[in-house]
């Protein structure tokens, strides 16, 4: 059985990452005003490490960048298929090494149970395909991507079945975070479908929330962490005694819509998630480990914040680090 030793340490890391994002989809669409009217017990996710099923092909997943549900329960991935080493995918090597394994294609939809769907991605005509995949959310029929390399200065929007629609900005050095052309290693989008706009936590280069119109791509407007307009100065490290920091540090990692129209922008190293209304006014900051000045990285993650600020606002339960 040579895929199947392969192929578990990915299906773990793959299933965690499943259950700490789904613990951030399910809270975040919670309005804030109902969180404490709606407390309760907390809830609880168990990783299930024969999710996904084999994938077809002999196909091998890289590190996951993004992933995220559909209106139909589908669970969407974008995955890194350059990530693999030449022993996880030395089937695709010329000669093959041994008969395990193929990298699978960059984007991935499963139902529930974990079957595989669609598959698609990758470099393709019309477009500027990622030097490395991130994120991706699926939105009123529409799969958007977004990446982080050096240059990927871009957005891209698709049909689910991998017809290129839009690309916002293009492979190129940033112009900076006050540019209303170029992006700046784009992390995350969130559409707003009322509205038929597309909001970018630009992001690991830029400093900023930028929106533009979902259809056209036309430039709407962008504000920093207070509101203001942004700069690109380098920010100190995070320091819990220091004055709170006036611009983004990098990277505005993630970025959400609530129901109840307020948009979420969590700043990694930042330690802290900024509340706005959809023009960019600052309605709340939530600090995160305001007491720490030594977490990791992964520690300030997007999904930890969420995990331990939402849901501590919702259960009135607090999570400190590495819970």
């Amino acid at each position: 059985m040579p895929m199947r030793h392969r192929a578990i340490p990915a299906v773990q890391h793959f299933a965690k990452t499943i259950a700490a994002c789904v613990t951030a989809a399910v809270l975040i669409g919670v309005p804030l005003s109902m969180r404490s009217a709606e407390a309760g017990d907390v809830p609880t996710f168990a990783v299930d490490a024969t999710w996904p099923k084999p994938l077809p092909n002999n196909w091998i997943m890289g590190q996951v960048g993004g992933i995220t549900a559909d209106e139909q329960g589908h669970i969407w991935v974008l995955q890194r298929p350059r990530s693999l080493t030449d022993d996880e995918k030395a089937a695709a090597l010329e000669p093959p090494r041994t008969k395990c394994c193929v990298p699978a294609p960059p984007v991935l939809e499963f139902d529930a149970d974990g079957n595989l769907l669609r598959s698609w991605g990758g470099p393709g005509e019309g477009y500027q395909w990622f030097g490395n995949e991130h994120g991706i959310e699926v939105s009123g029929g529409f799969v958007w991507l977004t990446g982080n390399a050096n240059d990927d200065s871009q957005i891209l929007k698709f049909t689910p079945d991998g017809k290129f629609v839009l690309q916002i900005g293009k492979i190129a050095p940033a112009k900076g975070s006050n540019d209303t052309t170029q992006l700046g290693r784009p992390a995350e989008v969130t559409v707003d479908k009322d509205a038929n706009e597309v909001y970018i936590a630009d992001g690991y280069g830029n400093r900023r929330v930028v929106v533009f119109d979902a259809t056209t791509g036309a430039y709407k407007r962008h504000w920093g962490a207070y509101g203001k307009p942004p700069n690109d100065d380098k920010q100190p490290p995070y320091d819990p005694k220091a004055p709170a920091a006036q611009q983004f540090a990098n990277p505005v990692h993630c970025v959400k819509l609530t129901t109840d129209g307020m948009v979420y922008v969590c700043n990694r190293l930042g330690s802290g998630i900024r509340i706005y209304d959809k023009m960019g006014k600052l309605q709340k900051t939530i600090a995160v480990a305001l007491k720490q000045a030594n977490l990791s990285e992964i520690e300030k993650a997007p999904w930890s914040v969420i995990r331990r600020v939402v849901l501590d606002l919702q259960f009135k339960r607090p999570f400190g680090p590495g819970q």
